[in-house]
């Protein structure tokens, strides 16, 4: 009875193994409107390289595409089309089946903007610095830069080294000028969907913030987090206003992945490390945030500072 149980445990197993995996997609435009001839690549992946499974489909005139394969560690899938930016699903549930709405968004308008991404040392504690979007450094008198677009302002609590806190403000030179924190609703979801085109498409006119804060702890009994504040922003800089406080003329930009406050901050005789991605529209009044990778206004940058995703 004993060996009898054994092999109905087997056999239970291997049934679970053989079982098939069915993925619905359903691909739309940022309308709603759905997309015939996506091509979706899905890749059911096991715990061996070699024994992962890679199936194409094309989504019908209803932009829904059925797949399935055998039950695996996990599910991945691109879905592209030309003149739309690729979307990922990842990390989907290997243990039921599953119907997903995917967004495509189309390329409109790509443009030439300033984009790297930076790795920089604040110059100096308790003193606002100044950075330089156009001319990518700091600006006068800790580096080349001549426009205060972004300012920070680095602040540090140092116990010992295993007990610290590096605070670092963002602020804006001119009224109107600010921030503004993009909700990304993907967390909501059971799966995760990313476009390639992260953002904003076109940044809003009102509703920015004057001041972010950003930080960097570390607790001998929390350990370290490496910033306080993640996600995605856009700002406003270079502000005119008139004198009724109309705004006349500006330029917009975007941060994508926050602003990151290195854990090098928290030696104590080393200044505060920032690495964040920017994307900056030289034009004034343009609020068109839509890059296009091949027409980087910076023409020499260092391979770790070049930004390939729109």
């Amino acid at each position: 009875m004993k060996m009898m149980r054994i092999l109905v445990g087997l056999c239970t197993l291997s049934a679970a193994a053989c079982s098939e995996i069915e993925v619905k997609s359903t691909v739309l435009d940022e309308d709603g409107s759905p997309i015939n001839e996506v091509n979706i690549e899905m890749g059911f992946l096991a715990y061996q390289a070699d024994k992962d499974v890679y199936k194409l489909a094309l989504t019908n005139k209803n932009g829904v595409a059925t797949m399935s394969g055998i039950d695996p560690a996990t599910i991945q899938a691109t879905y592209s089309k030309d003149n739309y930016y690729n979307s990922r699903v990842k990390n989907l549930d290997h243990t039921k089946d599953h119907e997903l709405e995917v967004i495509l968004r189309k390329k409109i308008n790509p443009i030439p903007l300033y984009v790297r991404n930076v790795e920089v040392v604040i110059p100096v504690l308790d003193k606002s610095c100044g950075y330089d979007l156009e001319i990518g450094d700091w600006a006068s008198p800790y580096g080349r830069g001549k426009e205060n677009d972004l300012i920070f302002t680095a602040q540090k609590i140092f116990h010992d080294d295993l007990n610290y806190k590096t605070v670092v403000t963002l602020t804006f030179s001119q009224e109107k000028s600010g921030i503004f924190q993009v909700i990304n609703d993907a967390e909501a979801r059971d799966y995760n969907v990313v476009s390639e085109f992260k953002n904003l498409r076109n940044a809003p006119e009102n509703g920015y913030l004057h001041k972010q804060t950003f930080t960097a702890v570390k607790s001998s009994k929390l350990g370290y987090t490496r910033s306080s504040l993640k996600g995605d922003f856009v700002f406003k800089t270079r502000t005119v206003i008139d004198q009724d406080s109309n705004v006349v003329r500006a330029n917009y930009g975007k941060l994508n992945n926050s602003v990151s406050v290195n854990k090098a901050s928290g030696v104590r005789e080393r200044m505060p490390v920032l690495k964040f991605t920017y994307y900056f529209n030289p034009t004034p009044n343009d609020r068109n945030l839509e890059f296009d990778p091949a027409q980087n206004l910076f023409k020499k940058l260092a391979r770790e500072e070049r930004v390939l995703k729109p």
